[in-house]
């Protein structure tokens, strides 16, 4: 099932993928929230010039994504486990690290759609899980806190979203929790290439690969480690398969085929 949300703009010359049909299920973000659960995927659409670059790059209508938590104790107050946008750190190359962070859903979004042009997808889990059914919430939080060697409290600076609580932050105004995602199995810089981050550098170079990144942190979004989080996420409540390749996956994946 999908749900829109955010503005159109019929009329004008629009060169980007068209996002699939939408119109018979629109929906204002305060109808949005109260129908999230764990484990549905939201995925982001920009006229930003960073986010019209990677989904022209990446024949994607999307330029990033998201996986909605529920806390059984917070109900009615979902999260959002992401690819932290201001997770940005130069040199941006192929073996740059990923950061996930949990913010809170309701401002995250709103925020965006706040930008004229800015719309919103949501597509609810289908697929059945034991680890979701089981309390996949655990699973998700798990994800953003154990995977991480070193995790690290770190005050974000002028493109933050603005005051956003997080479930793993402290309550200071402006600070939210990000962690590095690696594998405890491998060597500090044996990580697994991006596909995504791999194919454009082959088209395009490192230096344009770098400068979309920065552009991408300024805009809000993390189009380059948005589908490696999103797989992981769903690798944490049994959405996709363990044994699978979190690095192989583009955002065309789960705007194509979404779990």
């Amino acid at each position: 099932m999908i749900s829109f949300c955010g503005s159109t703009s019929s009329g004008l010359h629009n060169p980007l993928p068209p996002p699939p049909p939408l119109s018979r299920d629109r929906k204002t973000l305060a109808e949005m929230i109260p129908d999230l659960r764990t484990g549905d995927l939201v995925l982001f659409r920009s006229h930003k010039l960073s986010a019209r670059i990677a989904q022209l790059a990446l024949r994607c209508p999307f330029s990033h994504a998201a996986v909605v938590v529920v806390l059984p104790s917070l109900p009615h107050l979902p999260f959002l486990v992401e690819a932290d946008p201001n997770g940005v750190h130069l040199p941006v190359n192929l073996a740059s690290e990923i950061e996930l962070h949990t913010v809170d859903c309701r401002s995250r979004l709103g925020s965006w759609l706040r930008v004229p042009r800015n719309q919103l997808v949501v597509r609810h889990l289908t697929q059945d899980s034991p680890t979701l059914a089981s309390g996949g919430w655990s699973q998700l939080l798990h994800l953003a806190s154990a995977l991480a060697r070193e995790p690290k409290l770190s005050r974000r600076g002028s493109r933050n979203f603005g005051d956003r609580p997080s479930v793993l932050s402290m309550p200071t105004t402006g600070s939210s929790m990000s962690v590095t995602v690696k594998d405890s199995n491998e060597a500090p810089h044996a990580r697994k290439v991006s596909h995504m981050h791999a194919l454009l550098d082959a088209l395009y170079g490192a230096e344009f690969v770098s400068s979309l990144a920065m552009l991408n942190s300024a805009d809000a979004i993390a189009s380059l480690a948005a589908a490696e989080a999103t797989a992981r996420a769903y690798q944490a409540i049994g959405a996709i398969d363990e044994s699978a390749d979190p690095a192989s996956y583009t955002l065309k994946d789960f705007s194509d085929r979404p779990p």
